[in-house]
């Protein structure tokens, strides 16, 4: 497996998009769209690629000043529990670092809250059905450098 970095011009760009929908919004009509929010123009995308290069996971960063925004991590089901969720996030947490990043935020959907807490994140307030399609999440936050 090899991480790698996906722009709107990439070859693999559709298919991240695909997988995205696939995995948050397949039973919507409008799934593209979900997709393709305020935040996609400006993140940056990591890839998580097989040896025949194949997709198998991709997860999104935006930055916000002092705090990043993780968000639309997804792992194809053949290939989960197999650490690529946590190499992505790695990833992404790196990155955030080399940005002087201060936090980072996502929003964890209630089944993936075990997962982001081993990753040091913690929640904040109340869980709340997602805007866009309804299930169960949580706000997270991970404090990268103190202030």
């Amino acid at each position: 497996m090899k991480l790698i970095y996906i722009t709107s011009t990439h070859p693999l760009y559709e298919e991240l998009l695909n997988l995205r929908i696939i995995t948050f919004f397949n039973e919507f009509y409008n799934a593209r769209d979900l997709v393709l929010d305020v935040y996609e123009s400006t993140a940056l995308h990591v890839g998580c690629i097989t040896s025949e290069n194949q997709l198998v996971g991709c997860g999104r960063l935006h930055i916000d000043g002092a705090k990043a925004i993780i968000s639309q991590m997804a792992v194809r089901d053949l290939f989960q529990k197999k650490g690529i969720g946590k190499l992505m996030l790695a990833c992404l947490l790196e990155k955030s670092i080399k940005l002087k990043v201060h936090q980072v935020e996502l929003s964890a959907r209630v089944t993936a809250l075990d997962f982001y807490k081993k990753m040091g994140f913690e929640g904040i307030g109340e869980i709340y059905p997602s805007k866009k399609t309804g299930i169960l999440h949580l706000k997270m936050r991970k404090i990268l450098i103190d202030n």
